[in-house]
C-alpha cells in the first residue's frame, strides 16, 4: 500500500506558492495533494500556484485528476496555475493524455522555480508569507 507523497510547500515574496510532491501520485496517495492544491487557492495573497514534478515517480489516472483539481480550483479563485518539471515518465503522461496545455506546463520553469528544499520552513494553509 502506498503511502502519501511527501509535499514540500514554498511561499515566496511575489506570492507564488511552489508545491513539490515526492513520489508516487495514485489513488491511494492522492488525498493530501488534492486537499493541499484546493486550499492553496484560497490562500489570502497568493497570485500563483506552481505544481513542481520534478521529484515525482508516478502518476496515474487520479494524480492527473488532481492536477486538473488543482487547476480548477485556482480558476475559481483568480489564481493563476502552472506544472512544471516533470520528470520523463511524468511528463509522457501529461503528453499523452493532452494535458501539457491545458495545465499550462512550463518547461523552462526549473530554474525559476527550483523546489523547496529541506532546510525550507513547511507552510500551513493559515501562513501568508515566509
Amino acid at each position: 500500500m502506498n503511502t502519501p507523497p511527501d509535499i514540500k510547500i514554498r511561499r515566496r515574496t511575489d506570492g507564488t506558492i511552489v508545491l513539490a510532491p515526492a513520489g508516487e501520485i495514485d489513488i491511494a496517495s492522492v488525498g493530501a495533494l488534492r486537499s493541499m492544491l484546493t486550499d492553496m487557492a484560497t490562500v489570502e495573497q497568493t497570485v500563483r500556484i506552481v505544481v513542481d514534478l520534478g521529484a515525482v515517480t508516478l502518476i496515474d489516472s487520479t494524480g492527473l485528476g488532481v492536477l486538473i483539481a488543482g487547476l480548477k480550483a485556482a480558476t475559481a479563485a483568480g489564481v493563476d496555475y502552472q506544472v512544471c518539471n516533470a520528470t520523463p515518465f511524468v511528463h509522457q503522461r501529461l503528453a499523452y493524455t493532452g494535458l501539457l496545455t491545458i495545465l499550462n506546463y512550463a518547461i523552462a520553469e526549473h530554474s525559476s522555480y527550483p523546489p523547496p528544499s529541506d532546510n525550507d520552513a513547511p507552510m500551513t494553509a493559515g501562513d501568508t508569507d515566509m
